[in-house]
């Protein structure tokens, strides 16, 4: 018996199969799409729609400074073979100085957009941090990963789906 367990464990070894004592446990690992969360929350959700709304009006604004300043081209354009070199000179340079603040303002809101949404997505990763250590520890996993970098993980790692259901159910029960 004893010479027969010792085959098996030699074979077991030699073909890459993984022989457990009985009684002892295989360590779960589990995957998250961190992608996923942030699109598939509800919070996520709300985030970019603050984010569209936020840029919408702000690009109404730019648009509407960027006709003004092309009909500001338009006239100059028009005006300009009765204008003296002096006038033509200042008036170059104002357009010239609102191309300027039109590029600046669009550089601006771009970069405030930005950091708002950076913002907001590092809160709800906190939450998704927060999530997947508490399912580790409760079901005894040893490793959790984001699936993001994985060249392969088979489906039944991915926890993705229970992890957006709770950072969801949380949501609603924070929420008055």
């Amino acid at each position: 018996m004893k010479k027969m367990i010792t085959v098996l464990v030699f074979l077991g070894l030699m073909t890459g199969v993984a022989v457990a004592a009985p009684g002892t446990e295989v360590a779960k690992i589990g995957v998250v799409d961190v992608q996923k969360v942030i699109a598939e929350t509800e919070e996520g959700k709300q985030i970019r729609e603050e984010v569209r709304k936020q840029w919408e009006t702000m690009r109404v604004e730019l648009k509407s400074k960027d006709e003004a300043l092309k009909a500001a081209m338009g006239q100059f354009d028009r005006e300009s073979e009765v204008m003296s070199d002096a006038m033509k000179a200042q008036k170059e340079r104002e357009l010239g100085a609102q191309q300027n603040e039109l590029r600046r303002l669009t550089q601006k809101y771009r970069t405030d957009l930005s950091k708002t949404e950076k913002l907001k997505v590092e809160g709800l990763l906190k939450k998704l941090a927060d999530v997947t250590q508490d399912i580790g520890k409760k079901e005894n996993y040893l490793i959790i990963r984001e699936k993001r970098g994985l060249i392969y993980s088979p489906t039944e790692l991915d926890i993705t789906d229970r992890v957006i259901e709770i950072l969801n159910r949380n949501r609603k029960t924070a929420t008055p």
